[in-house]
């Protein structure tokens, strides 16, 4: 019997009791793993291209991304998107978490895998695509650029690390997309971007001092969901039910989550952190077969 998570039904399995002797097995063979051996992460707390440029240089790898939608007047639909293509790649990102504002803090709102957005907001908003595309292709054909990994990153052909492509590649994205293009400043290969229409809900002005538009909109929580759908992942489990358990019904509730990704959240869905499912599950077995393995020599 599970108990019930996050307000969840009680779960009854039909599947008999194991003995004893696999019970033990699963509580020898997960008493040395610490749940909060969590997934690495790194924030991004806003969407303006310093901070992009920022996080590009910084060489870290991450399993997660926090992304704060905020009241949803942080983030525009275009940099989401190509965060999704771009910070996944150099990033090695396997999930973005998204926050959104609350009384008592940042309260979770789901986790999605960064390729799933991607494509999800390229289907509702073709535009991103094109300038990506011209973006890309750019970046490829005037200058020393190849793929330089298997997650599709790309580097000088000299120095594979050097993020300085990637940096040419998101400039090059955000000057397709935004209008009045800076003259002289785009690529080769770049489209031309037409004014937006008076009263477009599709374009945001972005400095009102230069009166530049971005072909783009804010993201909501509303948004998201509606975007995402079924690709918006809410599998949880509260701090609170995880520390009144053992070390082996802790890995037992966040096993019987869905999905590769868990987080972990206090009261009224305060993110904390997020555990790896897919990792933990994979621990696990390894541990009970080499237990298993032992005990047949």
């Amino acid at each position: 019997m599970l108990r019930p998570i996050g307000g969840a039904e009680e779960k009854t399995s039909d599947c008999p009791a194991l003995p004893n002797r696999r019970r033990t097995s699963f509580a020898s063979a997960t008493a040395g793993i610490d749940l909060r051996q969590r997934a690495t992460s790194t924030e991004v707390n806003d969407s303006t291209a310093a901070t992009f440029v920022m996080q590009l240089r910084d060489r870290t790898v991450a399993d997660y991304a926090i992304v704060n939608l905020g009241a949803g007047d942080q983030w525009l639909t275009s940099r989401l998107y190509i965060m999704a293509v771009v910070f996944a790649r150099m990033k090695g990102l396997g999930a973005f978490v998204f926050l959104g504002r609350s009384e008592n803090g940042r309260r979770y709102l789901g986790w999605a895998d960064p390729n799933r957005v991607r494509w999800a907001l390229g289907r509702k908003y073709p535009w991103l695509e094109s300038a990506y595309a011209a973006a890309y292709a750019s970046v490829l054909t005037t200058q020393p650029v190849a793929v330089t990994s298997a997650t599709g990153r790309v580097g000088y052909v000299y120095n594979p690390d050097d993020p300085q492509p990637s940096i040419d590649l998101l400039r090059a994205f955000l000057e397709g997309i935004q209008w009045p293009q800076q003259p002289g400043a785009a690529l080769p290969g770049l489209l031309p971007v037409a004014p937006p229409a008076p009263g477009a809900s599709d374009w945001v002005e972005i400095n009102a001092q230069t009166e530049t538009w971005e072909h783009a909109s804010w993201v909501t929580a509303a948004l998201l969901e509606e975007i995402l759908g079924d690709d918006l992942h809410f599998s949880q489990v509260r701090w609170e039910m995880l520390q009144e358990r053992r070390q082996p019904d802790q890995v037992r509730l966040v096993l019987a989550e869905h999905g590769q990704y868990v987080a972990v959240t206090e009261n009224e869905l305060r993110f904390r952190y997020l555990v790896d499912r897919t990792r933990l599950l994979e621990q696990v077995a390894d541990a009970i077969q080499g237990e298993r393995s032992g005990a047949a020599t």
